[in-house]
């Protein structure tokens, strides 16, 4: 629908301009004189996010912001009209996912056979896509000081109550003692 792509470039060319204003709410309101009021009103919830949001926006990455809500829209754009054969018919990638968990045997392999067969061909388009979009986040999480897009990633998702450190330490967990028990299983 080109009104529709239209909307979203426009959208896209736009998010970062949103973004930094945002943040510039957000920093005026750390900075005010009424903050203790505001809290008292809202809570510390809306203070965590405002300083999430600062560490995670800069006037240095606004560009950037721009090429990865491009980038992932191209993903979008392409998976939304990715049809595959199956079943003797075309049909979008995304109806042959039910069959993944078909009763009959022979349906799961073909829904099977017939996404990956669709990964194959499309594996350079993707992978493009996919090192595109971790070039991009990487520059910005070094543009905002971070080490990796990993760190950068949590604060965006706004994880206040667990750090990367301890996602790994449970994925340790879960392979020490619940693969072991589900292999045996």
């Amino acid at each position: 629908d080109p009104t529709y792509l239209e909307e979203q470039t426009f959208y896209e060319e736009s998010l970062p301009i949103i973004e930094e204003r945002s943040s510039a709410v957000y920093a005026a309101m750390l900075r005010s004189d009424h903050a203790g009021a505001i809290k008292k009103i809202y809570g510390d919830m809306i203070f965590m996010k405002a300083n999430v949001r600062l560490s995670t926006i800069s006037p240095a990455v606004l560009d950037l912001l721009t090429e990865e809500a491009s980038c992932e829209h191209a993903y979008e754009q392409h998976m939304s009209e990715a049809t595959v054969r199956f079943d003797g018919k075309t049909i979008l990638l995304s109806k042959v996912r039910p069959y993944l968990i078909s009763p009959d045997r022979q349906k799961r392999r073909s829904a099977h056979r017939a996404i990956a067969a669709y990964y194959t061909q499309h594996e350079k388009k993707l992978d493009d896509l996919f090192d595109r979009l971790v070039q991009i986040r990487t520059t910005i999480a070094h543009k905002l000081t971070y080490k990796s897009f990993v760190g950068l990633g949590y604060r965006r998702m706004e994880r206040y109550d667990y750090t990367p450190d301890m996602v790994e330490a449970f994925r340790a967990v879960i392979v020490r003692y619940v693969v072991p028990a589900a292999t045996e299983i």
